[in-house]
């Protein structure tokens, strides 16, 4: 481990997964083995990794194929710490994706369009900046993204990782993240609180969508 990782480790702790936990690892999974065609243009939400100030959303997108991948597995297998529960990764292992003859035929791209795993980074609009927020999806909490922060993974290489090693290799490329990014560190170092009381005021606001849309 680096010195600046070590540091930057010291000042905003580790990354929180409890809102990605494996369930959420296993559904993503499975969409992208056996329903990818379904993914909607504008992509699907699985879960989200926390430090700080920071969400960091976990999504499956339709990106371009020349797109850098970021939170790539090695080519020679899977990176990271086995799992504790072997119960539990055997689940997640039960598609050997090298055995596969015709990777494009399982759905590897269309027309361009490579299905990705996306890590995008967001974290709480400061009131000062002159530059105006990025989105406010609830009223007085605006927000910010930080351009070439996110972490983006292939399909072929998200598939050949268990759940604890996902865990590992993603934690460890958004550390070094945080340390190249000014912003993203010093949101990082902090905890407000921001995303809990964001994401509940979000939730009731969908939940009295999904009310009235029933009673019309």
């Amino acid at each position: 481990m680096s010195e600046n990782m070590e540091k930057t480790i010291g000042e905003v702790g580790r990354v929180d997964w409890s809102h990605f936990l494996l369930a959420d690892f296993l559904e993503l999974r499975w969409r992208l083995l056996h329903d990818w065609q379904a993914v909607l243009p504008g992509g699907e939400y699985f879960g989200q990794a926390r430090i700080g100030d920071v969400c960091y959303d976990i999504q499956i997108e339709w990106l371009g194929e020349d797109e850098p991948g970021i939170v790539d597995a090695p080519d020679d297998g899977i990176a990271g710490d086995e799992a504790e529960n072997p119960a539990e990764e055997s689940a997640a292992d039960e598609v050997d994706i090298d055995d596969l003859e015709d990777w494009n035929e399982f759905g590897d791209a269309i027309d361009g369009m490579e299905l990705m795993v996306t890590m995008s980074p967001f974290f709480p609009h400061d009131g000062d900046s002159a530059e105006p927020p990025y989105d406010e999806l609830v009223s007085g909490m605006p927000y910010d993204t930080q351009h070439g922060a996110s972490l983006i993974s292939s399909r072929r290489s998200f598939l050949q990782l268990t759940y604890e090693s996902f865990l590992n290799l993603a934690e460890h490329s958004i550390l070094e993240t945080i340390t190249r990014f000014p912003r993203l560190r010093s949101a990082a170092s902090k905890q407000t609180g921001f995303w809990d009381r964001h994401d509940a005021i979000l939730c009731k606001i969908r939940e009295q969508d999904d009310e009235d849309d029933e009673d019309k």
